[in-house]
């Protein structure tokens, strides 16, 4: 558990309150990266893209889990609402492009998955 990262200490630079390291809003990325990425490795046509899959998936997933210790090597604060935005944005945004990649499955072939 992360308790020192996720815990209300992460709520104030110096004086000034701000949002901090919030659970649920690293919760709802990192769910998306787990689901899509794993779907996506496990149903890969190739062996070898399937594992690329697999690697960009948990770097993916750790990046998210690791708030504290990324923002040591950002120009901005993460805890913030802008530098939250930007950070999940970001890694969405790298996440999506990488599954592309060496991807076979869409994000609609997963969802229709889901209703089958």
């Amino acid at each position: 558990m992360r308790f020192n990262a996720f815990g209300d200490e992460s709520r104030w630079i110096g004086d000034k309150e701000v949002i901090g390291y919030r659970p649920l809003y690293f919760l709802w990325c990192a769910m998306f990266v787990v689901l899509q990425g794993y779907y996506s490795a496990f149903h890969c046509s190739s062996i070898a893209g399937g594992v690329i899959i697999f690697i960009i998936t948990t770097l993916s997933y750790l990046w998210i889990i690791f708030p504290d210790k990324v923002n040591k090597y950002l120009p901005f604060d993460n805890r913030e609402l802008i530098g939250l935005i930007i950070y999940l944005g970001f890694i969405l945004v790298v996440f999506s492009l990488l599954i592309n990649q060496f991807d076979t499955v869409t994000f609609t072939g997963l969802m229709q998955s889901w209703r089958d």
